[in-house]
Order: C-alpha cells, then structure tokens, then sequence
C-alpha cells in the first residue's frame, strides 16, 4: 500500500512539475493593454505588438521589447522587427521605429547602428544594409564588411556566407562574411538564385549563364538571358527563341517559342506570336516537355497544371470574352468546362483544393469544379492542419476540407494558435479551444497570441490577463 501510495505521489509530482514547465507567468508593462502579435528574438526577449488590428485593413504595428521580469528594454517605438534574425544568433536584430528609422538594436534595447535606411539579415551575422541607392554590407556590431555600392549591382542577394559585390573596376564577383573575396570579380551581372541557392546565374559579355557557390560554370555563357525556376531548371532564349533546360544544359522544351513561364512548380505557359495576324497562342507545357494544352489562339491561360486549367471565360471556340475579363472559370487540360459559374477570382490553393471569389466572399471548389465550401465567406480563407477558419455575417467557425463545421459560427473571433488549438473569443474575452471546440483554456483572457519564432522558443503562446502575461506551451 506504501509503495502504491508512493508511486501515486511521485506522479503527481512529475505532473505537477510538468504544467509548471509548461506555464509561466510574467508581469506586463502597463504599456502593454492589448496583444496582437508577439515574436520571439531569443535571450528570453518577446516582441509584443500592442496596435489594434482593425478587420479588412493592413495592421499597423507597434512592438514593445520585453524581458522576461517585464521590463520594457528598448524606448523606441517599433513598427517593424526582421524576424529573420535574432539576438542568439547573431546578437543584433534589425528594427523600424514609428519615424520609419531603421537601426540594429541590441538585447540591452541600445542602438548599435543606425546610418542606413535598409538592414536585411543574411544570416552569419551579416547585415545588407543600403542607403541613398547603394548596397553593401556590415556586420552585427554595425562595423562595415565593405562599403556600399549602387543598388542595382547586388540587388539580388541570398541567405548564406558568400554575397555578390563590385569592385572598382565594375566587375562582380562574391566576398565572405569577413570581406574577402571567394569567387573572382569577372562578371558583368549577378541574376536569381536557383530555388536550393546551389547555383546563380550570371552574365560575361552580354551572355548569360550558370554557376554554382563555388563560381564553376555548371551552364555556358551563350544565352540573352536566364531564369532559375522552382523545379529546378532553367528557361532561357537563344536566338530570340525561348526555351527550358536542366543544370546539365539538356533541352527539355525546345526553343520553338516567344515566351515561356512558370505556372506554377512543374508547368510552364507557352506563348507563340503569329507575326502576319498579330495572334498571341497559348499553350501549356510540363517539365518533361510533354504538351498539356496545345497553343490555342486568344485562348488566356491563369494557371495550369496536368489537370486543370484557369482562364478567362471562353466562348465556344474558346476565344476570350472580352467584356467578362474579370470573370474565370475551371477546365479540364481538354478545355471542357468544369465550373457551370463563372468566378471574379479562381486561385489553385492545395490538395487538390481552388480558392474562388465572388462579391468579395471566399471559398473552394476542388478539380472536378464542385463546391467543397460555398462562396459565402467574409474572410480570405486558408487551412491549418485541415482546419479553416471561416467569417460569416460576423460571426466565427471552422470548417474542414469536407466543407463540414467542426465548431459552428459563434464566436466574434478566431485564431490559429498552433495544431489543433485556436483562440476563440466570446463577450469580449478569449480562451483557448481544440478542433472539436473543447476548451483547454477557460475564456476569460483579455487577449491571446501565438508566438512567431524562427529559433527555439520555450513558448509558443502569449495569453494576457490584466497587466498579467502567462506564456505557455501548447
């Protein structure tokens, strides 16, 4: 019986220290009388946004850096926090304050740098700062790696530890995070990076090409231009044609047509130009060359996959409307119409699911053009974990991928917290509830927040009660 008994309080204990771990409570600055954002920067400093955010309009930030004593430890006013970078990583993060002056700020809230109006972080503790149209970068004390140049020369730069920089005699290559140089200065151009940022492609006497990170050429330079896609390969004109290739330069659509562009990963639209009748042909392609849809006169293409098509609404030849030009429709690769409406918006979300638009109300069809969830929604819909969120006539619910509602709308607000968990709000308050509107905490807080972060964060939600903060792991 002891050892029962034992074993039961040694449980409760555990449990005990558990929901400790998973909870701790703050004091709020009394700054702080709203939650609408909160963002973790690392060494135990939250961004709380205290800017009301008004439905149907771009939020107006207002951070407020605290500790985890409450202190506030930064006097600016900030309404813009990159938070790609973090004070564990690199000991700086790049800021805005309310005159829209950018500055690096350390943990301590103190201004390490402020002389440029742009700091971007690239990672490795280095900055691309730029001011008056020229780039260049420095590093998380605000020390210069190299002085800045025009703008347009390095526009186009990646996370990492090599970037792109001019030398004085105009030739571009690429430096470390300590300003030395790692690929020579021998290019005229640096263009976009490859989707893996394995390769970039680049220019030598008005002739585009590819290289890899380490500046080997992977693509001759022979091309007018080049452009990285998301699958991979790249599309490029040779002789005022236009084509798609991989990395190892094998032709995968032939250089036949005007203009080639990526749908979406995959499908490309092709575009031929009948020069007699001034007729514009599209068609569209995947990315191993295989036609989908034949080039079709006036035929306007939206997207495109091996399946659907969105385009302009056709008439029996498959010609535009013209005087419906804010009207689309879903097809099939055959052009056989699939939606009997017509929508002002036909948009390919995921899963097989397209978000429409009709009257400024939301919501989805799937691929055969039947309605999953009719178009009376206020809000622009979108699913987490299967879960969407829906406005009707003001009123708050969610819905599943079958259209069905797991909570019904009855709430004044909802929010996405983390997997299976969502912040409800009732008579002015809010609680937290699951997909099944079970509560898990009780609806009597003053404002509830999930808490972005691109680093480890103990936490994952903010939940405001009075000048009380609880932070808790759900």
């Amino acid at each position: 019986m002891k050892k029962i008994l034992k074993v039961f309080l040694v449980c409760m204990f555990m449990m005990f220290l558990t929901s400790c771990s998973n909870e701790k409570e703050i004091s709020l600055p009394k700054d702080v009388n709203r939650i609408s954002n909160v963002c973790y920067l690392g060494k135990n400093i939250y961004g709380i946004d205290i800017a009301p955010i008004p439905k149907g309009t771009f939020p107006k930030r207002n951070y407020k850096l605290i500790n985890l004593k409450g202190n506030i430890i930064s006097k600016e006013d900030i309404i813009y926090i990159d938070k790609e970078c973090s004070f564990l990583d690199n000991g700086a993060v790049s800021v805005l304050n309310k005159d829209k002056k950018s500055m690096l700020i350390s943990k301590d809230g103190k201004v390490i740098d402020d002389r440029y109006t742009i700091y971007s972080y690239l990672g490795n503790g280095v900055f691309a700062v730029s001011k008056n149209f020229k780039t260049g970068y420095c590093n998380s004390k605000g020390e210069d790696i190299v002085p800045p140049i025009d703008f347009m020369s390095i526009c186009n730069v990646q996370k990492g530890d090599k970037f792109p920089y001019k030398n004085n005699e105009g030739k571009l290559g690429f430096i470390d995070t300590k300003g030395k140089t790692v690929i020579p200065f021998v290019f005229d151009g640096i263009g976009k990076y490859s989707k893996d940022a394995n390769f970039i492609s680049a220019s030598k006497d008005k002739k585009w090409g590819l290289i890899n990170k380490d500046g080997k050429t992977i693509i001759p330079f022979k091309f007018s231009w080049l452009f990285p896609c998301e699958d991979g390969n790249f599309i490029v004109e040779l002789n005022n044609k236009c084509g798609l290739i991989d990395k190892n330069s094998k032709v995968i659509i032939p250089f036949e047509f005007d203009l080639i562009l990526e749908i979406k990963k995959g499908t490309y639209k092709v575009l031929l130009i009948d020069k007699f009748n001034c007729n514009k042909l599209y068609g569209v392609m995947d990315n191993r060359g295989k036609t989908i849809v034949k080039p079709f006169e006036a035929f306007k293409i939206d997207y495109a996959d091996n399946k659907n098509i969105v385009s302009n609404a056709v008439d029996d030849m498959g010609n535009s409307l013209e005087y419906t030009k804010m009207m689309h429709q879903l097809l099939d690769t055959n052009r056989k119409e699939l939606t009997p409406d017509f929508y002002e918006e036909i948009t390919y979300y995921k899963d097989d699911l397209f978000r429409v638009k009709n009257n400024n109300k939301y919501g989805f069809i799937n691929r055969s053009g039947k309605v999953v969830i009719p178009v009376k929604f206020n809000n622009f819909l979108e699913f987490n974990d299967n879960f969407c969120i829906v406005d009707l006539n003001g009123k708050y619910g969610i819905l599943d991928k079958s259209g069905h509602y797991k909570i019904n709308p009855k709430y004044e607000d909802i929010k996405y917290l983390c997997k299976n968990s969502f912040a409800v709000k009732l008579n002015n308050k809010w609680g937290i509830v699951d997909s099944c509107d079970k509560l898990i905490k009780p609806i009597e807080y003053d404002d509830i927040s999930s808490i972005e972060s691109h680093i480890e964060c103990k936490y994952n939600v903010l939940m405001k009660k009075g000048q009380k903060g609880i932070l808790l792991k759900i």
